[in-house]
């Protein structure tokens, strides 16, 4: 461990190797050249000792460095080979002899790098063993000298990639705290051989980026300063030296925008006037005080090629917004070539890293009218080239022509239409009406953050239902309208306050639930004081005053001037089911003087029977029995007579009213009805008095027949069995 250190540790001598190297030329050198000979420098007494051809017979000793080719799979992980063909430099640092195989076997070490190595590491960290088998059948013949030229230490990394990086890192800060070196864009040269800039140069540039405004490379501006032809050997170290004296001495008045060939640049303060006045960079809305919790993100992560969809502030600046994580991914330019993938045509855009910004398409927006929601798609080619295309349609679009004032920082509706083949999506595209509804809301927009705005934009634009809602794409452009934000502060104020829920169904719907107002705010208490409409209160008064008789009471009753016959309507009865016709039986003997009844007139005499009702199905029974518990048995017949009494009350109660209010008036007399039992002696003494025809002579038969047809009829004589017999045959 304590060699690796050694290794990778910069120390004055090889500082002084690198003055050396540096100084037998001119030209700039990478820092990743130098790494490597840095690396072999201080490798190079390992590759001083002999090494040895490894061969199965041959004898070796702890200490030796054994030189064996190789050409066959090697394990590097727990799931992974790797084919390796090559020759390789091994240290041995023990052997045991194996008696049972009659030779020696001999555990290796390797300290250069690459597949072999990769190797060996995972070897140790299963702790296993990497043996080759040596002095086989005790022949210890002696080994083979190898020759430099064949020494494959000359070639091969002298170091593993991690011991390379910490060598890398480590040379970097030495060079830079040393005033014997400069560099520039990872390259590095002799403070010795760097070339002056002078305030007189600088001055020439400054007034050609006037004349022109667009990027010069350094080749050009070389050419016009020092008047040397780009062949020449001083060349490279003249673009050198004035890209390390701009960036360094002059950072404030040019910027670096290509790193093609040795680079282009442009003026800084032109650059910055590009973004001046435009909607994309006015103030931006305040984002209020959220909670630490981290949400997950709600667009998904941004990949290659990028898909975004504009905004009106986008298309009325000519720019391109972008995620911020998409900014490792051109971060290393500010000057691009866009390329339109239908039309072929090129543009030059220049990229601003630290708003993600893209600016330089105005042209393409106007010459295709493209409206707000527009998708358009952007997949980088080279280190500073891109390709661009946008989704259209088949069929002609009318969309709105909008303007932009930056003094008030409004946009403006031309209320003018244009036609356009660029498709917009159906959930972010603002139509007509609610860009007249955003115009108006802009007196609003004062003194209120983020969360507020989406508030109003939620009661204005949400959908009804059980709670206002809005897709969170199509909230980030509506705010944006008012006031510029960016998608990622929409996502974490929706996604970090109380007011906002997201759907579970569909994502990236969000829920808004509008909190009543109290009662107090509502002004009831004023509602009641209100004045009442006095035949409201008339009428009021009148049901107040009156006092209704409880049920089951007998009150006194204020009948009207002129009487109503009030008409009971009783329940209709079931109609009764006649019996089955029965034969007429053969009539009976006749007695001398007395007259014999027939069947057809002793049926009418006697009391009608109740009629049956007919029965229920047993389900529908089940069903009443299952609704209602069973009543008592003699329940329904004591309801009955208490209503027939309450209502033989009532009628008489009425009848004495109409007498003492109008006498003149025939009283209304209602039948009473007759108790059950009068109605029973009244029918049998009509019935006797109907179908006696005689009366008998004899008074013994007389006492007889009424006894038979009284309440208690006698019981005959038991005149024995001759009169019993007769009246069987009978």
């Amino acid at each position: 461990m304590d060699q690796v250190n050694e290794l990778t540790q910069i120390i004055d001598a090889d500082l002084s190797f690198l003055r050396k190297e540096l100084a037998k030329t001119k030209t700039p050198v990478k820092q990743e050249e130098l790494v490597i000979k840095t690396a072999f420098k201080k490798t190079a007494s390992l590759r001083r000792l002999e090494a040895k051809k490894y061969h199965p017979d041959c004898a070796y000793e702890i200490g030796d460095l054994v030189h064996r080719e190789y050409d066959e799979p090697l394990t590097i992980s727990a799931k992974g080979t790797e084919h390796f063909k090559g020759s390789v430099v091994l240290t041995v640092i023990n052997k045991f002899t194996l008696p049972g195989f009659n030779c020696e076997m001999l555990e290796v070490d390797y300290t250069s790098g690459g597949i072999f190595r990769k190797h060996v590491d995972y070897m140790k960290k299963t702790r296993t063993q990497v043996l080759i088998p040596s002095n086989c059948d005790g022949k210890a013949l002696p080994p083979e000298i190898l020759q430099k030229d064949d020494d494959p230490r000359l070639n091969e990394l002298p170091m593993t990639d991690k011991d390379l990086k910490k060598l890398e890192k480590n040379l970097k800060l030495a060079l830079l705290k040393s005033d014997k070196f400069f560099n520039w864009n990872d390259s590095w040269q002799l403070e010795a051989n760097r070339i002056p800039i002078t305030n007189k140069e600088i001055k020439k540039i400054e007034k050609l980026f006037e004349q022109t405004p667009l990027s010069t490379a350094t080749t050009d501006l070389i050419s016009q300063l020092f008047d040397i032809d780009k062949n020449n050997e001083l060349f490279a170290i003249h673009c050198f030296s004035l890209n390390f004296a701009l960036e360094k001495n002059f950072k404030k008045k040019f910027v670096y925008v290509s790193p093609e060939e040795w680079g282009k640049w442009f003026s800084k303060e032109t650059l910055d006037s590009f973004l001046a006045n435009l909607p994309i960079t006015k103030g931006k809305v305040k984002v209020p005080n959220l909670d630490d919790t981290k949400h997950e993100p709600l667009s998904p992560a941004p990949e290659m090629p990028l898909k975004v969809y504009l905004t009106w502030r986008e298309i009325l600046s000519g720019c391109i917004k972008i995620p911020k994580n998409m900014n490792r991914h051109f971060s290393q330019s500010r000057e691009y070539i866009f390329t339109d993938t239908d039309g072929g045509q090129t543009y030059v855009v220049y990229y601003y890293p630290s708003s993600n910004i893209f600016y330089g398409l105005h042209e393409f927006y106007e010459k295709n009218t493209v409206p707000q929601g527009a998708s358009l798609t952007i997949e980088k080619k080279t280190l500073t080239s891109c390709h661009f295309c946008l989704k259209k349609s088949k069929k002609k679009l009318e969309v709105p022509h909008l303007t932009y004032d930056p003094v008030k920082d409004e946009i403006n509706d031309t209320k003018e239409e244009v036609f356009t083949f660029s498709l917009p999506n159906k959930i972010i595209f603002l139509e007509r009406e609610t860009l007249t509804t955003l115009l108006t809301l802009y007196s609003q927009r004062k003194n209120v953050d983020l969360k507020d705005l989406l508030i109003l934009i939620f009661k204005y634009f949400g959908l009804e239902g059980e709670a206002l809602t809005i897709h969170y794409q199509r909230a980030f452009h509506l705010v944006d309208f008012i006031k510029r934000t960016t998608i990622e502060d929409v996502e974490n104020v929706l996604l970090g306050s109380p007011e906002f829920t997201q759907s579970e169904k569909s994502k990236g719907l969000f829920f808004y639930q509008i909190e009543e107002e109290p009662l107090e705010e509502l002004g009831v208490e004023d509602l009641i004081e209100k004045p009442v409409d006095p035949k409201i209160a008339a009428m009021v008064e009148e049901i107040e005053g009156e006092v209704l008789p409880e049920i089951g009471t007998v009150g006194e009753v204020a009948i009207p001037e002129v009487p109503k016959i009030i008409e009971v309507i009783e329940p209709k009865k079931p109609a009764p089911v006649k019996p089955p016709p029965v034969k007429p039986a053969r009539p009976p003997r006749r007695k001398k003087d007395v007259d014999i009844i027939s069947p057809e007139e002793k049926a009418s005499v006697e009391p009608p029977k109740k009629e049956k009702t007919p029965k229920k199905k047993k389900d529908r029974i089940k069903e009443e029995q299952e609704r209602a518990p069973r009543r008592r048995r003699g329940e329904k017949r004591f309801i009955e007579e208490r209503i027939e009494l309450e209502e033989s009350e009532h009628e008489a109660l009425i009848a004495r009213k109409a007498e003492e209010v109008e006498p003149e008036l025939e009283p209304i007399i209602l039948p009473e009805k007759p108790k059950k039992d009068e109605l029973k002696e009244k029918a049998k003494k009509e019935e006797l008095e109907e179908y006696v025809s005689e009366t008998p002579a004899s008074s013994l038969f007389a006492d007889k027949l009424k006894s038979a047809l009284g309440k208690t009829p006698a019981k005959a004589p038991d005149k024995g069995k001759k009169t019993r017999k007769r009246r069987k045959q009978t």
